[in-house]
């Protein structure tokens, strides 16, 4: 079984797999600037956010969704 906190430590707290899958967020990392996660969308309402005290991981909310993590 994977362990969570191995799969973090392995893939840089889980931002690797974001940027497998949301490369265009590349350029957002540590800045809380916004990109699309859909290609219809007229503008970016995703933002990356970096571990912190409650999380220690990173994490995408997408505004422009159901605007959870």
């Amino acid at each position: 079984m994977i362990e969570i906190a191995k799969l973090y430590r392995e893939t840089n707290a889980g931002l690797d797999i974001i940027l497998y899958y949301y490369p265009q967020a590349r350029e957002c990392v540590d800045n809380k600037k916004k990109f699309k996660v859909r290609k219809d969308e007229r503008t970016p309402s995703a933002v990356l956010y970096s571990p912190d005290k409650e999380h220690d991981f990173y994490r995408v909310c997408d505004f422009g969704g159901d605007g959870h993590s």
